[in-house]
């Protein structure tokens, strides 16, 4: 039996760019909740931002935020992930060298962004609506931080490639969304998070359903014990699950109908 829901939010719960769930779904979160089945979120995006997105239960759910960087259960941060100071600033002096990638820092009070373009403050703090601060020069940022994420409005895919080889040895480099491609810590993904979190609740992976769409969702659709990916996702993505399906919903209003045996 199924005893953890863990979903992906943008391109997965989140389609077409929406910023707000689909009408309904924290209703069926809290079915979920009273059959005593958890229910967890795993996205790049920060902490405080999805806990907003499900006011109502959202001290009711896991949080497996910044591409697994930073994993809470209540109270309790169960795994942190840190990039060194120096990476991060080195980083941040690479991506600077082309003016259509705009970046952001994030630490676990905020994420942090520089004031030059008001389009993408207006994406991060007013659209995305994340918890931020505006500095001059991101490479004054001082300590560690959960991850560094570079945005082009023109789409993901023109220098997530060359990031991703030019680091791979040396940091974690996944995309994120339409528009994102994201540096985290070696050895840390979503999949980490989730197995942090399985040891918690003292469950298997067989008892863990998981939905994703992207890169940074292949390694927690591995590890989950049934996985799903969404009919949008590449090749890759689908070739990493064991199921395909255009409805998060669906499958868990199935599984709801069923007690969740597969």
């Amino acid at each position: 039996m199924i005893r953890l829901i863990v979903s992906d939010l943008d391109g997965t719960l989140l389609k077409n760019g929406a910023q707000v769930l689909p009408e309904g779904f924290i209703e069926l979160v809290k079915k979920v909740r009273e059959m005593g089945i958890g229910f967890a979120v795993a996205s790049g995006r920060q902490y405080q931002n999805i806990r907003r997105l499900f006011a109502g239960v959202e001290d009711d759910i896991y949080y497996i935020a910044e591409n697994g960087a930073y994993c809470r259960m209540g109270d309790q941060v169960i795994f942190r992930g840190n990039i060194e100071e120096k990476l991060v600033r080195e980083i941040i002096e690479e991506l600077k060298k082309y003016p259509d990638l705009l970046c952001l820092i994030s630490k676990e009070e905020c994420a942090y962004i520089e004031g030059k373009r008001e389009d993408f403050i207006v994406l991060i703090k007013d659209v995305i609506k994340n918890d931020i601060k505006v500095v001059e020069d991101l490479e004054q940022v001082e300590g560690p931080c959960l991850k560094i994420a570079a945005c082009d409005f023109s789409g993901k895919d023109k220098y997530f490639p060359m990031f991703r080889d030019k680091y791979k040895d040396r940091i974690h480099v996944v995309t994120s969304g339409n528009m994102w491609f994201d540096f985290v810590p070696s050895g840390v993904n979503k999949g980490i998070g989730l197995e942090k979190m399985l040891e918690v609740l003292g469950m298997t992976a067989d008892e863990c359903m998981a939905f994703g769409d992207e890169r940074n969702d292949l390694e927690l659709l591995v590890t989950a014990g049934r996985s799903y990916a969404m009919d949008t996702a590449s090749d890759e993505v689908k070739a990493a699950a064991d199921h395909v399906t255009g409805s998060v919903q669906a499958v868990i209003e199935h599984g709801l109908e069923n007690d969740f045996l597969f």
